[in-house]
């Protein structure tokens, strides 16, 4: 038998050279495989720099807190999906998923969220061995209240299919009903005129039968008598005599300052207060019906119109290809929303300075005119709000309605994109630029932009975030809300010259809405003066910790 020992000299120099060879080969794979080389062209690059490798390419590396960098599909402004035991938005949160889409997961007390009709605010029926409103009881059926009187047998109703016998209702005398659950039908008094069985002194409309003593304003006269049924009335006062009362009647100058209802009297019980009336700066006071309390005044808090001349400008950009836009939606550039590039005509407008800001809403709130934003305790931003330290930080955690409805309540509305955008495009609205102040990248010194801070500050903090019209923080601090609703293929059905084109008021099959510019999260490849925010579109119901918005007017 032969041995290893025994072969020739050159037969052990081969396999020695052949096992270098291979080992050389194996560390030039692993090194190619492990240190991918970065692509200048991967959605900006990254915030973390030379060093800070995006191996998917989706423009996040580990250090700009991709959560998975081997697929695509996840990274910080990736839209969230329930439920699927991926975090897809690297927030750290998977959240739970409306199964039978009633408006509430199990995580909201849904307490069967496989059935549709079952769920906090569904109306219970007793006694079915069902909880249907999930509040840890079926309903005993005494406890029901079947004939709409706000009373239940279990609470005293001595006949709960007569709307008008309950404890302490007017006792209609001799009619063979206990209407008062007090045990007896007491005989007719003499002082009935309208012979209603119902005394005198406390029929609720003694002139005209009504057995029922209806009173849906609750003034203490009956329907069948009231001369104002809208509207509380007691003393049926009627100025004009052309019998509908003066509580609504919007005809009627009750205050006598030459302005009824009808003609935009916001208070006619108030001679001050009329259309064009000066401001007071009286507090809550809306002197010039306007709809905003002070305009003018010194407590007058809202932010600083500038001037946005009409005319011509871009909407859009040229940073897709236009073929690589029509094949596969899953695999577009972020851009093809982008496209074509038009050239519309604007109507002057006018847009606010910064941010609407904590300290402004939290005054909208207090007038009970906004309902306050989303607040969980164990999200310490969404207690910023709440925080003095704040007041003047952009508020945030709002929904699209919300803030429709402080920009009304401040004499504004929401801009429409092409506003917004045009806004950012500064002085020369027909060359294209890529952020507000132009071309120059972003750093921290200019905007509060790819982690530079690590949530919100101040309104109008950095100087360099502004347009040469001194429109602030349209690049980075807080992305924003616009009007409408979001389409992918919105500019295709404009055409150049369009005037003041307005965007979708419908749903569209993503049901969401467009966000522009930046936040502190964002990279700047993503906070650019086109860009509709693709990768971060919002229901209009969502409220988030880096979306807020501005008004125009």
């Amino acid at each position: 038998m032969r041995t290893q020992s025994s072969r020739p000299a050159w037969w052990r120099w081969m396999g020695f050279a052949a096992l270098v060879g291979l080992a050389t080969a194996c560390r030039a794979e692993e090194t190619s495989t492990s240190t991918p080389v970065p692509d200048a062209s991967s959605g900006g690059g990254g915030a973390g720099g030379a060093g800070a490798a995006d191996q998917d390419r989706d423009g996040y590396s580990k250090d700009d807190g991709d959560c998975d960098d081997t697929t695509a599909r996840v990274h910080p402004e990736q839209r969230e999906i329930c439920g699927d035991g991926i975090d897809q938005n690297c927030d750290g949160d998977d959240p739970p998923c409306d199964d039978d889409r009633d408006g509430f997961s199990e995580a909201d007390g849904d307490c069967d969220d496989t059935e549709w009709s079952i769920n906090p605010e569904a109306l219970e029926t007793c006694d079915d061995g069902v909880d249907q409103d999930c509040d840890g009881e079926d309903l005993a059926c005494d406890a029901v209240d079947n004939d709409g009187d706000h009373w239940s047998v279990a609470e005293g109703d001595c006949d709960d299919a007569k709307p008008f016998v309950y404890p302490g209702a007017p006792e209609r005398c001799g009619d063979g009903n206990d209407d008062d659950c007090d045990g007896e039908d007491p005989p007719c008094p003499d002082a009935d005129r309208d012979g209603d069985g119902i005394d005198d002194t406390v029929d609720l409309c003694p002139d005209i039968a009504d057995a029922l003593q209806s009173d849906l304003d609750g003034d203490g006269v009956g329907d069948f008598c009231d001369n104002c049924l809208e509207a509380r009335n007691p003393d049926q006062g009627d100025a004009d005599d052309n019998g509908r009362g003066d509580a609504c009647d919007g005809n009627v100058d009750a205050d006598l300052d030459g302005f009824t209802g009808l003609m935009g009297d916001c208070d006619d019980a108030d001679a001050t207060s009329y259309p064009g009336a000066m401001e007071l700066c009286d507090g809550a006071v809306d002197n010039d019906c306007n709809g905003f309390p002070n305009d003018g005044c010194p407590s007058d808090i809202r932010s600083a119109l500038i001037a946005i001349p009409g005319g011509e400008t871009l909407l859009g950009s040229t940073d897709a290809v236009p073929a690589d836009c029509a094949g596969d939606p899953a695999m577009r550039d972020e851009n093809c929303d982008e496209l074509p590039q038009r050239t519309i005509v604007l109507s002057p407008f006018e847009i606010e300075e910064t941010e609407v800001t904590h300290r402004q809403y939290a005054y909208c709130v207090s007038l009970g005119r906004c309902s306050p934003p989303y607040r969980n305790e164990s999200l310490p931003s969404s207690l910023h709000h709440e925080d003095p330290a704040y007041a003047e930080h952009p508020v945030v955690f709002v929904s699209q309605g919300q803030a429709a409805t402080y920009c009304a309540f401040a004499g504004r509305r929401l801009p429409t994109e092409p506003e917004w955008e045009r806004a950012a495009r500064g002085s020369t609205p027909l060359e294209p630029h890529r952020y507000p102040w132009g071309d120059a990248e972003p750093d921290c010194a200019r905007s509060n932009l790819a982690r530079c801070r690590p949530g919100t500050e101040r309104v109008g903090t950095r100087p360099g975030d502004a347009t040469p019209q001194g429109v602030k923080d349209l690049g980075g601090n807080i992305k924003e809300m616009t009007s409408g609703y979001y389409s992918a293929t919105f500019y295709g059905t404009l055409r150049d010259g369009q005037q003041d084109p307005q965007p979708p008021d419908m749903r569209g099959e993503r049901d969401v809405i467009s966000v522009r510019g930046g936040a502190y999260e964002t990279q700047p490849a993503f906070a650019t003066v086109t860009y509709r925010g693709f990768g971060a579109l919002m229901g209009a119901r969502d409220r988030r910790p880096e979306v807020g918005f501005r008004c125009v007017r």
